[in-house]
């Protein structure tokens, strides 16, 4: 069972387009928060040292500058989006999700049973049943080569 979603239909330069996002109540469900403001990361930099859970809900803002990949693993699941295809990946699902206005915009939502990724405000929905390790609750962020800047 996936978390639920709203369905829009949006006009777009490649024409109407399907968008989802995930419905407002889930904020609801909240019980605590971490706010970090924008951070440059370096190749041995993770912003979010310290920070995890078993239940997540992530919303990022990803300036990739010049950087070849940026990785965010999450309980052990790697979230990997690609700067020169403008793609990303999740075990064995890659979209495409070009960046607007030089950044991508990422929310994830992470349960027991499933990640789901929700990029550029709905334009990407990418739904993953995955089981995962009960006894990973790391949340890192690293990039390979330059330099990026990330708002969690």
């Amino acid at each position: 069972m996936n978390f639920p979603v709203e369905l829009t239909l949006r006009t777009t330069d490649e024409g109407v387009r399907l968008f989802a996002n995930p419905v407002k109540e889930i904020e609801l469900l909240h019980r605590k928060s971490f706010k970090r403001e924008t951070t440059q990361l370096t190749g041995d930099g993770n912003p979010l040292d310290g920070q995890g859970g078993e239940l997540l809900h992530i919303q990022a803002t990803v300036d990739p500058g010049d950087a070849k990949q940026i990785v965010l693993d999450v309980r052990g699941e790697k979230i990997v989006y690609d700067t020169s295809a403008h793609t990303l990946s999740c075990g064995d699902k890659q979209a495409p999700l070009p960046p607007v206005d030089g950044h991508i915009q990422l929310e994830i939502l992470v349960d027991r049973l499933s990640i789901e990724i929700f990029g550029n405000a709905g334009r990407l929905y990418m739904p993953m049943g995955k089981v995962l390790d009960v006894d990973n609750k790391s949340l890192v962020s690293r990039l390979t080569a330059a330099q990026q800047r990330f708002s969690p």
